[in-house]
Formats: structure tokens, C-alpha cells, sequence
């Protein structure tokens, strides 16, 4: 329990069940359940068998933690008022159907990079978040390439002029996708029909990140403009499967990106060159095959010898800190601005057993979304497809017994969804930092996981795509 005057733990609930949320979510929640900020207080997938998969690594978090699952249990949860916020880990595809409903709910949302499988979609997303009534849930997006140590300190190192005036900003990502590889079979990723560029727009958000944050700190401004050359080489790739693009920024500046799926070993590297000194953020490569660790080395113009910093940390701890901060700002108190206590053992779970917990309902596009997919790709779906509500898991008894429709039904007559809570009040701690940020969220949290900065993101992706495939001609970024 928090101590006296502290706000309670944020009840967060994880939507998806799959491999990414074992690998890489479920750590950093339970690092910064660990340390009070928040309660893991659901997990929902679309069956039963991936909600259960996933559910004793939860529980282990918080075991309280109360699975839901299929329709049913997807608009029972968006009703609950024991859930303040959702993290979204879906395949972008089914993720925008899901975002509104939560935010509809007023649940706060932090949804997985790409924003959108596409910028139309995303741009949807931000106009429908924009007319939602003030003061609206919040919607962010985590782009852990803005939390990642050795990009903040290369930022930092722009920011004060260690290098000079930066005159060369380069961004390469080799990427070794071959059989063996846990995303070379993952459907959604290489599904271009749906997400144009496929795996290229899937990760290439990350290596623009990384890139207009140091674009940023060196004075360059936006993206503006893009033009680039692709092509395809492997057999069993998504075409394009190489990409190298020149982007120019409103000061005049430009920098270089150049991006393969195809490569026979990973390497991903920032390289910031200025008139004092050179700087390089940098993952595998040459001697470091398989390095999940970045580092960054920097020399100056008079420096013997180089300096090196490493850091294994992937940012997503750091991400969900800010989130949490920016949720409790936003509005995670009661009735007069107290703090709210926290939800009493088992509170979900009771709700789970199948007291009616909300009257949300999705929309039917929304439930065909939310159906398409629960996120446990790159493994397929145990059942190979929705299983049967309330299915038996060997070893593993239901709370209180399945209803129809997933672990919760949301009956009727149930009480209305939440209001819409409060927009954040942020204090200016600038951006040339990557240490933890106690206590009230600073411009940084909100910069490092906006959703508007995701889209630009995606924007300059588009943008460069957009060039490859007409030829190499030069096209305007879309600017928001």
C-alpha cells in the first residue's frame, strides 16, 4: 500500500497475450510494479488458451491480476472502474479499433509502435482523440527508441555542443530476418497489403525516432521533405526489403537513413558527425553479433581516445515510468482530487467471476477488430483462431467459473463506463537527459511517448515509401 499523501498504484491492464508481451512487457512491468507505480489488475486476449498462456507470469507481478478473454470479456474490462489505463499490445492492425473503445471508456491508453499500420489511420486516431470531451483519457504510444540510454546520451552530448555544429546525422539498421528469427514468420508484420512497407514501416519507426532525436538536439527542426530508392533481394521477404533514403529538415539540414530486412547479421547505428568531435550510438555490428547492448562511442576533435558508455536497457521501463507519472497527473484520483485507494485483493477478479461491470459496447467494426487477433503472434493462436468462451485450461480453475462470453460478461444493466479524466499538468525539465523523473511528469515523459510524435514517425516512414516507389523523386513529409 502507498504511504500516506502518495497516489495509489495505477491499475493497468494488458491487452495481448503474446510473445512480445512475455519478452519485453512483462520485465518492465514487473520492475515498475516492484517499485509501487503500478498493479498489473488484468490481462484480456482474444481466447482463452493465450489469456492463460500468459496469465502465472502476471500473477506473479500482481496476483490479483484477473484474466478476461473473446468479446465478453473485452467490453467487460473497458467497463470495469478497476482499471485506470491499458497497455496495448496487439497487432497494429486490430490496435486502432481497440484504442477508441478504450478511450471511449475513459480508459488512458499506451499503445504499441507503429501509431497505425498506416498515416491515414493514424491520423484518424489523433482526430478522433482530439474530439473526444474535455478533459479526454490519455493516448500515448511507445516508441522505446526515445527511452533508450545511449540515444538520450548521444542527444545530450548534440545538445551541449560536445560535437560542434553537427554537419552529417547517418542512421543504418541491418536487420537479419531469416528463418529462426522469432518475427520472420509473423503474420501482421508481413502483411503489406495492410501495412504498407510491412516489416520496413513495422521497424523502421524506431530508426526515425532515434533519428529526429538527434535531428532535434542538433537545431535541424522537422522532417520536411524525403526521397529515397528501394528494392527487394531475399526470396521469402516483404518487397522492399532494402531502403535508403536523404531527409531534409526546415533548417536546410539533411540526413541519411538506410534500412534492410535482409541483412546476414544485425547492426543498427546513429552516427552524429560535427566540427568538434563524432559520436555513434550503436547495437551489434561488426565483433558484436547477436549484442542486445547498445553503446555509444564519442571522441572529440582533441580526445586521445575515445570514450564509451553500454547500456542492455531497451527503454521500456523507462517508457512505462513516464506513462504511469503522466496518468496520475491526468486524473488517477476520486471524487474532490484525493487520491483513490487502491482496488482491494481480488476486486477484478470478483468482477471477473461475472458482476456486471460496465455498459460499453463495441461498435461492430470494433468487435471484428478486436477479434481478428489477440497479439500472441510471432506464435500462432493455440486454437488457431477464437476459442470456444470460457474453454477448460488443464491445471488452472476459472475464478468463479466462465460466462458465455469470455470470464466477464458485461450484463445488462450494468453501470455506466467512467467520465473521461484530466489532462496532465507537465513541469519543463527539457530533454537533454536520460535519468528517471520522480514525482510529476516532466516535458520529457510526455515528449518521449506522445502519440503526435509517434505519427510523425510514421510520416517520415510513409514519406519515404512514398518516394521509393515513385521513382526516387523528392515528397513533402506530412506535417501535424
Amino acid at each position: 500500500m502507498p504511504a500516506s499523501g502518495e497516489a495509489a498504484p495505477a491499475r493497468v491492464a494488458v491487452l495481448g497475450a503474446g510473445g512480445f508481451v512475455r519478452d519485453a512487457w512483462v520485465p518492465a512491468l514487473k520492475e515498475a510494479a516492484a517499485g509501487g507505480a503500478l498493479v498489473v489488475a488484468a490481462v484480456w486476449s482474444r481466447s482463452s488458451e493465450s489469456c492463460w498462456s500468459v496469465l502465472p507470469e502476471l500473477q506473479a507481478i500482481s496476483p490479483g491480476c484477473a484474466p478476461f478473454h473473446g468479446d465478453g470479456g473485452l467490453q467487460a474490462l473497458m467497463g470495469s472502474p478497476e482499471i485506470d489505463a491499458v497497455l496495448v499490445v496487439l497487432p497494429r492492425q486490430a490496435q486502432g479499433a481497440v484504442i477508441q473503445a478504450a478511450l471511449r471508456a475513459g480508459k488512458h491508453v499506451l499503445s504499441e509502435k507503429p501509431a497505425a499500420p498506416t498515416l491515414q489511420q493514424a491520423e484518424q486516431l489523433l482526430a478522433f482523440h482530439a474530439s473526444l470531451p474535455q478533459p479526454a483519457p490519455l493516448w500515448l504510444v511507445a516508441e522505446n527508441y526515445r527511452s533508450i540510454p545511449a540515444f538520450l546520451r548521444l542527444r545530450q552530448a548534440i545538445a551541449a555542443g560536445e560535437l560542434g555544429t553537427i554537419v552529417r546525422l547517418d542512421m543504418s539498421a541491418d536487420l537479419a530476418l531469416a528463418p529462426g528469427n522469432k518475427y520472420y514468420e509473423s503474420a501482421w508484420r508481413r502483411d503489406s497489403a495492410t501495412m504498407p512497407g510491412a516489416y520496413l514501416t513495422e521497424g523502421g519507426v524506431h530508426f526515425v525516432a532515434a533519428l529526429r532525436l538527434a535531428a532535434e538536439a542538433a537545431g535541424f527542426g522537422q522532417a520536411v521533405a524525403a526521397a529515397a530508392a528501394s528494392r527487394g533481394v531475399s526470396d521469402d521477404l516483404p518487397h522492399p526489403d532494402c531502403l535508403q533514403g536523404l531527409l531534409w529538415f526546415e533548417s536546410g539540414a539533411s540526413a541519411s537513413v538506410s534500412i534492410t530486412t535482409a541483412a546476414g547479421a544485425a547492426s543498427i547505428a546513429l552516427r552524429a558527425v560535427g566540427t568538434a568531435g563524432t559520436a555513434e550510438a550503436a547495437r551489434g555490428g561488426l565483433g558484436s553479433a547477436g549484442s542486445r547492448t547498445f553503446r555509444l562511442v564519442q571522441q572529440g576533435a582533441s580526445d586521445a581516445a575515445p570514450t564509451q558508455f553500454e547500456s542492455s536497457s531497451p527503454g521500456l521501463h523507462d517508457e512505462l515510468l513516464s506513462f504511469v507519472r503522466l496518468v496520475h497527473a491526468a486524473g488517477h484520483a476520486g471524487p474532490g482530487g484525493a487520491a483513490r485507494p487502491a482496488a482491494p485483493a481480488g476486486a477484478v477478479a470478483a468482477a471477473a467471476g461475472g458482476t456486471a461491470a460496465g455498459s460499453l459496447t463495441l461498435t461492430p467494426a470494433e468487435a471484428r477488430s478486436a477479434a481478428a487477433s489477440d497479439g500472441s503472434d510471432p506464435e500462432a493462436d493455440a486454437a488457431g483462431g477464437r476459442a470456444a468462451a470460457g474453454a477448460a485450461v488443464p491445471g488452472v480453475a476459472w475464478p468463479g467459473g466462465p460466462s458465455e462470453e469470455g470470464i466477464s460478461g458485461g450484463g445488462k444493466g450494468a453501470a455506466a463506463a467512467p467520465a473521461a479524466l484530466g489532462s496532465p499538468a507537465v513541469r519543463d525539465e527539457g530533454r537533454g537527459s536520460g535519468d528517471a523523473i520522480e514525482g510529476l511528469p516532466s516535458e520529457e515523459d510526455a515528449y518521449r511517448i506522445s502519440a503526435g510524435e509517434a505519427v510523425r514517425d510514421l510520416a517520415v516512414v510513409a514519406a519515404l515509401l512514398q518516394s521509393a516507389e515513385q521513382g526516387g523523386i523528392k515528397v513533402a513529409v506530412r506535417q501535424f
